[in-house]
Parts: C-alpha cells; sequence; structure tokens
C-alpha cells in the first residue's frame, strides 16, 4: 500500500517502539468508541517510512465499538494491532465485563489484526470474510504481502492470526449483551464482503468500511455495481446514527453520522463508475465528487482521503476501461 504515500513526512520508530494511544468516547450508557490515530498527525508510530498498511491506516483514524450490559459486551472488529485489542479488552474487563463476542465487518487487517486477544471468545464474520483471510493466514502470520495484485497487505506480521469462528452467508439476527441485533450479510466494500450491524434499540448502524469519512475506498473496483446496490440496502433501515470504522473523532463524540452519510458513500461510487471516461478523471479532486456532501457537513474533508480518491481512480479505471481492452 506505499503507493498512496499519505504522510511521508516525520521519523517513525519501529513498532517495538510504539504504544498505543485510544480515545474512549463514550456515546452512550451502554455503547463506546475506540479510537486511535487521525489526530496524531506526524507523531511517531509503527516504521521508519510509510510502506507498511497499519501506518495508512493509523493516518486516516480507525476505531472499535463496544456494546455492553451488565458482565457482557459485543465487540464489533479488533482495529490494527493485538496491543490495541488488549486496551480494549482490559478496559471492559475493569467496567466488570467476563463474556466477549467478536464482530468482524471485512477481511481488511485493520479490522481485524487484534483477534488474537480474544481467540477465546465467539468470533463472527461473513463466510466470506473467513475464507480470504484463511486463504492468507500462512503470509499474514509472516507479514508477506498478497491483495490486490500482492501489493496491499504486507508487514508487519500478525503472529498468530486468529480466524473467526462463526460464520453467516446470510442476515442473522442475534440476542448479544442484552440487545437484539441485526446482522446485515452484504458483498459490498471487499472481497468477502462487509458485515453491517443494525441496534434497533438505538436506530443506529455499524457499518464497517462500507461508508467512511472522506470517502470510501473502493476495495473490489469490478463489483462496484453490486457495492452500490448492497449498500442502497442499507437506507431501508430506520436510522438515526451511523458508526463507520474510519471517521472524525469529534463528530462520531457529538452523535455520530447520520442517514446521509451512507448516501453519499452510494453517490460517490455511482459517480466514480459514470465519469470514469470523462477527460481529466485521474486530475479530480474529491471535492468534485462529494462537494455537495462536504459544503452541508455530511462529511468532513481531510487530506489522507485526497490520496484514497486518486487510488480509487486508478482502480475503477484499471477494471473497467483498461481491462475490457484487452
Amino acid at each position: 500500500m506505499s503507493k498512496l504515500n499519505l504522510r511521508p513526512n516525520g521519523f517513525r520508530p519501529k513498532r517495538e517502539n510504539w504504544v498505543p494511544s485510544i480515545q474512549t468516547i463514550q456515546l452512550s450508557d451502554n455503547l463506546l468508541c475506540f479510537y486511535d490515530g487521525r489526530t496524531r498527525a506526524g507523531e511517531p508510530i509503527f516504521a521508519e517510512t510509510d510502506e507498511n498498511w497499519p501506518q495508512v491506516d493509523m493516518d486516516l483514524g480507525t476505531c472499535c465499538y463496544v456494546l455492553y450490559r451488565g458482565d457482557e459486551a459485543v465487540v464489533f472488529d479488533t482495529m490494527i494491532m493485538p496491543e490495541q485489542a488488549q486496551y480494549v479488552r482490559n478496559r471492559m474487563e475493569s467496567l466488570g465485563v467476563k463474556k466477549f463476542t467478536v464482530i468482524i465487518s471485512h477481511m481488511d487487517l485493520d479490522h481485524n489484526g487484534g483477534n488474537a486477544v480474544f481467540a477465546d471468545c465467539e468470533i463472527i464474520s461473513q463466510k466470506g470474510t473467513h475464507d480470504v483471510l484463511a486463504k492468507h493466514k500462512e503470509l499474514i502470520e509472516s507479514g508477506g504481502w498478497w491483495g490486490n495484485d500482492n501489493e496491499f497487505w504486507g508487514p508487519p506480521a500478525i503472529n498468530p492470526f486468529v480466524l473467526p469462528n462463526t460464520l453467516i452467508e446470510q442476515d442473522t439476527k442475534r440476542t448479544l449483551a442484552g440487545f437484539e441485533l441485526e446482522l446485515l450479510h452484504t458483498k459490498a466494500h471487499q472481497f468477502g464482503g462487509n458485515l453491517c450491524v443494525y441496534i434497533p434499540e438505538y436506530k443506529a448502524m455499524i457499518v464497517g468500511d462500507i461508508a467512511e469519512d472522506s470517502c470510501i475506498y473502493v476495495g473490489e473496483a469490478d463489483d462496484i455495481l453490486i457495492s452500490i446496490d448492497e449498500t442502497k440496502r442499507l437506507l431501508d433501515f430506520d436510522i438515526d446514527y451511523v458508526f463507520p470504522m474510519h471517521g472524525d473523532p469529534n463528530k462520531i463524540a457529538k452523535g455520530a453520522y447520520d442517514k446521509r452519510f451512507i448516501e453519499a458513500a452510494i453517490v460517490y461510487q455511482q459517480r466514480l463508475h459514470s465519469r470514469m471516461h470523462e477527460p481529466g478523471y485521474f486530475d479530480s479532486e474529491l471535492d468534485d465528487y462529494l462537494g455537495e456532501y462536504i459544503r452541508e457537513g455530511v462529511l468532513t474533508p481531510f487530506e489522507p482521503y485526497y490520496g484514497i480518491h486518486k487510488v480509487n481512480t486508478r482502480y475503477v479505471y484499471k477494471h473497467w476501461v483498461t481491462k475490457r481492452k484487452k
């Protein structure tokens, strides 16, 4: 993922010198957000260069959510590294939690890198997510390169890497930590799909990476039309709050995002696909695609996502134009 080169400046020591600096955001009496990155621009994190995936994700900012009641908790994604997941588990245990259930949104390692901390727990994912991770488990544990043309995921190694152990292949209802949850199976965003969770009691949707602030990363560009249709399905739910794994911590703390946040992700993908033959496609800026959502405060412009947009245009053009000419 070094091609992004989102934030090349600043010395970054090796991981053994790194300690997570996590913000804990109290969203309700029973819902916490654990947030790391984004607001620490230029602060040392993982390596001397940006040629590693954790650095990119820390620059974007990443988080997990924990829904809890009594001595039970549901952890939504386990963040980038075991150190972060251990922080989350320690904090929840200090609040009296004894039983954890983990729900993994999708295969990207910044959402499941801390799974080993919850190896003694039920870890739920879509079957497609499990299958992608199982296929590359040895490379994940050795820090080898894999992903899109073996250029996406690489060092540092996550060893041991623990796979999900409960797999779903359709929308599924579960009662966990005293909450009725709807686990929504989608084929959006990434290989293996993206699992979203609706919490009816809060009218809240935890969306993984199906929507981000400032824009989504189009991981599976050849299936962008499927991703659009699958994301549209979320709009059928009665939603007051949308919680992404990559968002503005200040906005999350003030009540998160509303339904238009999901709409913006749909519109962005539609425009990426419909404009790929227009002159200047590769020179376009994020504001050209999401300007009205930025102006109206639905999205918060954040510098690294301007680089993500450039990557998205390359991926979409490669899959929909270059490959079809061959």
